[in-house]
């Protein structure tokens, strides 16, 4: 039977359903089964041969030696997958829970409490479970985890641009979050740049330093050293930036995200998606570029100095643009 969580037990006391006895009870069984499976996995961290259930043992050596091991147009680096992920099962299982005798829940709930395996491989060994029980004569289904929900990515538009940097009330910072929007720079980035950096011919930023939070200079993220362009409208603020002191620019370095978010939250209020801080402007200049300028995956990722896998995953939603969408509505018909 799945236990109840925290959050539950508490709703529960609050409206009266259970006493107070019985929110103590379900609360220390929820501890002793976290203590349970966090000596499992330290005796796995440790080398430890993990303990696993003999059934569910035998079970899956008889399963992989009648699917897979007699199967020749299956790829080895396949059956090395399989046999993997269903030691992954094994484990996560341990000795308590058998797949021939356990109802559907006390299985479901043992993967979905499971906290080695990121939730996305834990999703993958659904299907394995699946098949496994299939295998075995079992009348039932593990249901799919649900997929995790992807966080709205805090950024502002163009649009908004104006309205931001009004809100806020130092002018330093209003030139760095104009920089930052047109140019993507890191927090450090910005502030580790100097004049002999900046090609105002070529409209290049040459990027081979950051400024950490203990005003230390060090190489920049990942060592990546690029070139950034800017455009010409942001000439007058690069000049501007270059007249605030040194001793100005430490200042302003820090708090200056507790700085941007004040501002953001007295636009838009306490909505998170909305909470502005100097790395979502370089996000912003991200989706900016995909979004409105229909720059591609490799360009936004040469020009924030990250990999194309990284901007892929964080922008993928951004990718069909307006145009785009459009154009492939019209051949859609």
């Amino acid at each position: 039977m799945k236990l109840a969580s925290v959050d539950s037990i508490n709703k529960n006391f609050h409206s009266k359903q259970i006493d107070y006895n019985q929110a103590i009870t379900l609360l220390e069984e929820i501890k002793r089964q976290e203590l349970k499976i966090l000596k499992e996995k330290l005796g796995f961290t440790l080398n430890e041969k993990p303990v696993i259930n003999q059934t569910n043992q035998s079970f899956v050596t008889n399963y992989l030696n009648t699917e897979y091991s007699k199967r020749k147009n299956i790829k080895e680096r396949t059956r090395e997958q399989v046999q993997h992920e269903m030691n992954a099962i094994l484990r996560i299982l341990g000795s308590d829970v058998s797949l021939v005798k356990d109802d559907r829940d006390t299985i479901y709930y043992k993967l979905e409490s499971d906290t080695y395996y990121s939730h996305e491989n834990r999703r993958r060994l659904v299907c394995r479970i699946n098949a496994l029980l299939t295998f075995i004569g079992r009348g039932f289904k593990i249901p799919k985890l649900k997929a995790k929900q992807i966080r709205k990515i805090p950024h502002i538009t163009e649009k908004e641009l104006d309205r931001f940097v009004i809100e806020l009330k130092n002018q330093i910072d209003k030139v760095a979050c104009r920089i930052i929007f047109y140019t993507g720079l890191r927090t450090g980035e910005l502030f580790g740049f100097t004049l002999s950096d900046v090609d105002f011919d070529k409209n290049l930023i040459n990027i081979d330093k950051q400024l950490t939070r203990d005003f230390k200079i060090e190489p920049p993220k990942s060592n990546k050293e690029r070139d950034v362009i800017f455009p010409d409208l942001l000439k007058e603020d690069l000049k501007e930036w270059f007249k605030f002191e040194d001793e100005v620019k430490e200042l302003a370095r820090n708090n200056l995200s507790k700085r941007f978010l004040s501002a953001s939250r007295r636009i838009w209020g306490k909505v998170k998606h909305r909470d502005i801080s100097p790395h979502d402007l370089r996000r912003s200049f991200a989706i900016h570029l995909i979004v409105e300028k229909d720059f591609s995956v490799t360009n936004v990722a040469f020009l924030l100095g990250d990999t194309e896998a990284v901007v892929q995953k964080y922008y993928s939603g951004y990718t069909v643009s307006q145009n785009m969408a459009e154009m492939l509505l019209k051949k859609l018909g």
